[in-house]
């Protein structure tokens, strides 16, 4: 499978790199992380000596827990990806699928090698996230609209899955959870497509939490991303020694506007109000002068 890489780099410029044959076999050269249904290798092709990332998921669990959704949701996101690189060159912010493949008991996703994901930069170096942070803020906005306009929303935008590669640039990544409509085409910015509820329960919108509560039912669309944005903004900007991860995000908003968002979760009650209508879209964002 051919495959190329690109990197925006600090001036703004884009280089493409020669593209290079991902076929195997793979050498494995470490263990990276383990999560519940899948683990991350380190790994080099053999033929190219180009470095991946291996992503194996036992079928054994994926069908025990339920999960296969997730899996072949994730291939239907690599898909929409494939098709759309030519049209919408902000994809280049996303993680892309170089190639995967099965065994009897795996299966396989092959991708670029990141350095590591926003969380590990922002428990351990957060110095080094300020410096990048107007940088890293503008490619995940452009992240995001790339996956607004070939019909998919994320709903678990955080920053275990902002990864960060190589030349210090985003890859949005971890498209399990995501919504992916039938063809890759923008999706309308207040039109409803899910009522699902999916996500990380601290980081949910409210528009999805609502659908927590028994006998609750509401259409959500593309929206849900930008609060799930304003969530990693506020973990990359904030004061380090405030930055602890609190049971929900929403309660942060609550302290400073408690008449614009309302929630009723897990016992807590609050005042309704309709979810916030004025989230701004990622490209109106950009216009702002700290960007």
């Amino acid at each position: 499978m051919d495959v190329g890489t690109a990197n925006l780099t600090s001036k703004g410029t884009t280089e493409v790199s020669t593209p290079k044959n991902v076929d195997g076999p793979f050498r494995i050269l470490r263990h990276l992380s383990s999560g519940g249904f899948a683990k991350a290798m380190g790994a080099q092709d053999m033929a190219s000596e180009r470095l991946l990332c291996l992503k194996v998921f036992r079928k054994d669990r994926l069908k025990k827990h339920g999960t296969e959704e997730g899996l072949l949701n994730e291939l239907e996101v690599y898909k929409h990806l494939a098709s759309s690189k030519e049209c919408c060159p902000a994809t280049i912010f996303l993680m892309e699928l170089e190639v995967s493949f099965q065994t009897k008991n795996y299966v396989c996703f092959v991708m670029d090698l990141m350095s590591r994901d926003l969380w590990c930069f922002i428990k351990n170096d957060y110095e080094y996230c300020l410096e990048h942070a107007r940088r890293w803020i503008a490619q995940v906005v452009l992240g995001i609209n790339a996956l607004h306009m070939i019909g998919i929303i994320h709903r678990d935008i955080k920053s275990e899955n902002i990864l960060i590669d190589m030349q210090e640039n985003v890859r949005i990544a971890d498209f399990g959870l995501s919504y992916v409509y039938k063809e890759p085409v923008p999706l309308n910015t207040w039109g409803g497509y899910s009522s699902r509820v999916k996500g990380t329960v601290c980081f949910m919108a409210p528009e999805i939490l609502r659908n927590a509560e028994k006998g609750s039912f509401a259409w959500y669309g593309a929206p849900v991303d930008w609060w799930l944005f304003g969530c990693v903004l506020y973990e990359l900007v904030s004061p380090a020694e405030h930055n602890v991860r609190i049971a929900s995000y929403l309660v942060v908003i609550l302290l400073v506007s408690p008449t614009i968002y309302w929630i009723m979760f897990r016992g807590t009650v609050i005042p309704r109000a309709t979810a916030c209508s004025l989230r701004f879209s990622g490209l109106i964002q950009l216009r702002l002068i700290w960007l």
